[in-house]
């Protein structure tokens, strides 16, 4: 038969409508996870926290992805959560042991295996649980891979302080396939940044742009605390309380320092429960917190358990 030019342009057409179509499934086969609130202010957050894009990522490089795979009976967690802390409840003080929550919260068989289906369809080798309850799995896959795992192109931001090279998505979102959505509820690393490359340091946040260091003064003023706020001591029913695992203490000795170095005046109105307690090893972080949390619950009664 001999091809007209009127069959050869509805063999064009046919070709071009099966092209769009074949785009549209492919798009339309995609769930978004995650989306920055504000697309148009995540670049300006990436430079605040000292990021530069200085290229795509080579294809070849190991990426170690890591995905939340969606938990179960949270808000049935939430419910024991509060009738544990409230008096009268039959559970109450019944504390569940960090097993009793990983059981709980525990995805279903079905979830982990089609995450791990899916990242192995994709050319991750060894996938392996990160949690006891595996909620979170890990697996090496080359950026190219990882790419194609959330729909976007993988860029190396360098840090303009510390040096340090991370790979991250330059878009402010990400999709997987529609069938390991349900299953998911974020993949890492994606769309969010480290700060200053793990390094906390200043806060850079004031009307004027200049360099503060974090301050009782600096944080009682963005909760709108004033002088006038703080407690009433032993006049007053209130109680706040620290607890401090991994038979961590905090120093008192540190307390009396960091109280005299920023001026606040009378001791915290500290209750060890129970008494007496060793405080000793003593840890950071738990030096940090009865610091800082009697600092914004001023003269509030504190007990650290």
């Amino acid at each position: 038969p001999v091809l007209t030019p009127a069959m050869s342009a509805v063999r064009s057409l046919l070709l071009l409508l099966a092209i769009a179509a074949s785009s549209y499934a492919s798009t339309a086969s995609r769930v978004e996870v995650e989306r920055i609130r504000d697309p148009s202010s995540h670049e300006p957050r990436i430079a605040r926290k000292g990021w530069k894009a200085v290229g795509p990522t080579l294809p070849s490089k190991q990426i170690h992805v890591v995905v939340a795979v969606k938990q179960r009976n949270t808000e049935e967690l939430k419910e024991r959560l509060d009738a544990i802390a409230t008096p009268g409840s039959p559970m109450y003080g019944e504390f569940l042991s960090n097993a009793d929550v990983n059981q709980l919260v525990a995805p279903a068989p079905g979830s982990i295996g089609a995450v791990k289906e899916w990242l192995m369809e994709h050319g991750a080798a060894d996938v392996e649980p990160l949690t006891p309850n595996g909620d979170f799995l890990g697996a090496l896959m080359t950026a190219e891979q990882a790419s194609k795992l959330v729909g976007g192109a993988y860029v190396d931001f360098k840090h303009t302080g510390t040096g340090a090279v991370i790979s991250r998505l330059e878009a402010p979102a990400y999709s997987v396939h529609s069938s390991v959505a349900p299953h998911i509820d974020f993949v890492s690393p994606t769309i969010t940044f480290p700060m200053k490359g793990g390094s906390r340091g200043p806060y850079k946040d004031d009307a004027e742009g200049r360099s503060l260091t974090i301050t009782p003064e600096i944080l009682r003023g963005m909760y709108n605390l004033t002088d006038d706020d703080v407690g009433r001591g032993d006049d007053s029913v209130i109680v706040q309380g620290v607890a401090s695992f991994l038979e961590q203490y905090y120093a008192p000795s540190d307390l009396v320092a960091f109280r005299a170095k920023y001026r606040l005046g009378d001791a915290a109105t500290l209750t060890d429960v129970p008494d007496p307690q060793l405080h000793t090893p003593v840890g950071v972080e738990a030096s940090l917190d009865v610091q800082w949390i009697t600092t914004m619950g001023d003269q509030v009664n504190t007990e650290h358990w």
